[in-house]
């Protein structure tokens, strides 16, 4: 059967993980098989003003949520859940910035909830791709009350998700689009992650307990 489960900011992974800690678990690997990654294009207003337009490439699409924000829907097509290392590949899917007369594609992303990161194939006015990091990721939950908190479009404070911030190379090709200068570690959404598993019943409680030591680790390793 499959067990559809949303990978959350580290206070929703603990309580999802205290629910089940009686059932105990394995420890091999449980392939991930499908459903999607929704990003909220927190930083719209901002691609706006610069006059860079945002484009879904391949299965990734663009649409408007249940109160009218835009976000980018990629779907899932693979990846390996193994704690605490935990990727999330998403197939000719991904995303496309248009402005200044650039284009920059970045497409088959994989998300490394390990080492907190965002990567993909990224190719500048068609030319050839190359592979790196995009996106740092942090969860929202961890940022609360700090400068780094995760933040909406409207200014209003989100709990949940993984805040998406650019690298610095990703950064620079931003400059390259017409985005202001000191965008790296600027927040370009929110990512929501919703992985859809064929797990024995006995191992749902590593979906939380891998989450939480993953991405509590990897805080650590920052400070």
């Amino acid at each position: 059967m499959q067990r559809r489960h949303r990978l959350l900011a580290p206070i929703g992974a603990m309580a999802f993980t205290l629910g089940l800690l009686v059932s105990g678990g394995s420890a091999h690997a449980i392939p991930i098989i499908g459903d999607q990654t929704s990003v909220l294009l927190t930083s719209e207003q901002t691609l706006t003003d610069a006059g860079v337009a945002v484009s879904a490439l391949g299965s990734a699409t663009i649409t408007n949520d249940e109160v009218g924000r835009t976000t980018a829907v990629l779907p899932i097509t693979g990846g390996d859940f193994s704690p605490p290392a935990i990727t999330i590949e998403h197939g000719d899917a991904g995303l496309q910035l248009a402005g200044n007369g650039v284009t920059v594609a970045a497409d088959n992303l994989v998300i490394d909830i390990q080492a907190l990161t965002l990567s993909g194939d990224v190719s500048v006015d068609g030319g050839d791709p190359t592979t790196g990091a995009i996106f740092d990721l942090d969860p929202c939950i961890d940022l609360i009350g700090s400068d780094a908190q995760c933040i909406d479009g409207d200014g209003s404070i989100l709990f949940n998700g993984y805040k998406l911030t650019l690298t610095e190379e990703a950064a620079a090709l931003a400059q390259s689009l017409g985005i202001e200068t000191g965008v790296a570690g600027a927040q370009f959404g929110v990512a929501y992650i919703d992985v859809r598993l064929i797990p024995e019943p006995s191992t749902a409680v590593l979906i939380g307990l891998g989450l939480v030591a993953a991405a509590a680790g990897r805080r650590r390793t920052r400070a």
